[in-house]
């Protein structure tokens, strides 16, 4: 079986006990701290998958690790991981959970690319107009490139909106070289 589909049956099969159970939000909090700990700590994935670690080691340092901050049933699905030896998938099923929990959620990640770091005002006003169109939650992250020159670059999912002073002079100078062949 490949890793995609082990990580997709895992992710779902966690979020569909953790709707039974009505933990869905906090697994969701505790599947994002596993997220942020794989993103911000490239140690722990060496961990994760190192074949040196036996898995029963893993899931001992896993449980000592998160035993403090995670529901037990985000706990009991680690050992569960463990157990398997699908330690390795656990980034991937992380991802995969929270997409699911998004989708769920009707929750959109937009990312805001400016040239200057814009007011949280003007952002928050950005984040409500978008919310307004797409009739969903946005969660909004802002990146600030100077290339860009001014206006703005909004990616939301697979929608791309560009109104960048770079790209309008790129267009201009493109219209101007096939007009002058």
């Amino acid at each position: 079986m490949n890793e995609s589909k082990i990580s997709v049956r895992y992710s779902k099969a966690l979020f569909g006990y953790a709707s039974d159970l009505k933990k869905l939000d906090q697994v969701f909090a505790d599947m994002s701290l596993v997220a942020y700990i794989f993103e911000n700590h490239p140690e722990f994935s060496h961990f994760i998958a190192s074949p040196i670690i036996k898995p029963s080691k893993k899931q001992e340092i896993l449980l000592n690790i998160f035993k403090d901050s995670m529901q037990m049933e985000t706990l009991n699905f680690l050992k569960l991981l463990s157990k398997n030896k699908r330690e390795d998938y656990l980034h991937h099923i992380t991802r995969n959970f929270i997409s699911l929990y998004k989708k769920a959620k009707n929750i959109k990640s937009a990312t805001l690319k400016t040239a200057v770091t814009l007011s949280v005002s003007v952002v928050k006003k950005i984040e409500e107009a978008l919310t307004n169109s797409f009739k969903s939650q946005i969660e909004m992250s802002t990146v600030v490139d100077e290339n860009i020159l001014g206006g703005f670059i909004i990616r939301l999912d697979d929608i791309q909106y560009d109104a960048s002073i770079a790209t309008k002079l790129s267009k201009i100078k493109r219209e101007l070289l096939t007009q002058g062949s």
